[in-house]
């Protein structure tokens, strides 16, 4: 296992990666301390590779793991062990993984968001490599936001309507606004998101402060964007000309965000370019491979992008993730 720590003034960033024929009980200790205590199967032992990081912000927990297939339980010795209370929100990037909890059987994919509560015994399957990003909250703090409501149901959440568009577009850009800590203060955020959780579980109470039209629409640009980030006439004008609106109207969309739309496109495709050279399948790949396959069509702009995203220039970050 390599165990990479990012420090920074609020909160700690942490990146494990487990290559082919790692120790399985180093994965399963690693993702029992982020999502309660599990025992895991993946498909293949000797095959099996993963990537797990996590972020905290006050007493919540945001995970990234991506993963060869594997299985995995909780049953009531691994929970009876356990004193923390946590319900967690699951989101499948990439491929696609099944719950059964109680009398609940839910198949995440993209699009579908999932809720699920650790003091109930939980299996999960994912027969292909899935990428997958959760929320991980203390109940007590999210019943402080709905008193009264039962939170121990498991429950499948569409990403693709009302609070569900907003939640998934929360959730897809925490892992950028978590690196810009000192613009952050993290019990606020941290505040948003459970409101935000609390909404979407439970569709009937209103989002404060929002337009539900605005609202969606910044949700399918964001899933837009993601779905091409690998062509590079992504640019404000080929989105605003997809969704039948102005340019002009496109920014104004995006005014109130954190980022403007044109740094939406670039932190996204940047992302995508260190996953992939920290990937050691793609280690054969050249820099300008990897930065042309996500939309850039100059390697010295990628080079002085992504040094100012991550303060570390591209080949100097794969030497380092090799090195580990």
């Amino acid at each position: 296992m390599t165990d990479n720590t990012v420090h920074s003034p609020e909160n700690t960033w942490q990146i494990a990666t487990f290559p082919a024929g790692a120790d399985l009980d180093q994965f399963e200790a690693a993702l029992s301390h982020v999502h309660s205590r599990w025992h895991v199967r993946p498909a293949s032992k000797s095959e099996f590779s993963a990537r797990l990081a996590r972020a905290k912000f006050d007493d919540i927990l945001l995970t990234q793991l991506d993963a060869l297939p594997l299985s995995g339980e909780r049953d009531k010795a691994l929970i009876e062990a356990q004193d923390d209370e946590q319900i967690s929100i699951v989101m499948v990037e990439e491929g696609v993984q099944r719950f059964r909890q109680g009398q609940q059987d839910v198949v995440l994919k993209p699009g579908v968001l999932a809720v699920w509560d650790n003091t109930i015994p939980i299996t999960y399957e994912a027969k292909v490599p899935v990428r997958l990003l959760s929320l991980v909250m203390p109940k007590h703090r999210l019943t402080a936001f709905v008193p009264g409501k039962d939170l121990s149901q498991t429950q499948a959440l569409s990403a693709d309507s009302g609070s569900g568009f907003l939640l998934a577009s929360h959730l897809r850009s925490l892992p950028v606004a978590l690196r810009e800590n000192d613009r952050i203060n993290p019990v606020t955020l941290a505040n948003a998101t459970l409101q935000l959780a609390a909404c979407t579980m439970f569709s009937g109470m209103p989002v404060p402060g929002t337009s539900r039209r605005r609202d969606r629409l910044c949700a399918d640009v964001l899933v837009f964007i993601d779905k091409h980030l690998q062509n590079t006439e992504l640019t404000p004008s080929f989105i605003a000309h997809a969704f039948g609106i102005s340019v002009t109207y496109l920014h104004r969309l995006f005014q109130d965000h954190a980022y403007s739309i044109s740094e939406q496109i670039r932190k996204r495709r940047l992302d995508a370019c260190r996953r992939d050279l920290e990937n050691p399948a793609r280690f054969h790949e050249t820099l300008t491979e990897i930065c042309y396959r996500w939309g850039f069509n100059d390697s010295a702009h990628f080079s002085r992008c992504f040094r100012a995203e991550f303060d570390i220039s591209p080949s100097a970050f794969r030497r380092s993730v090799k090195k580990n």
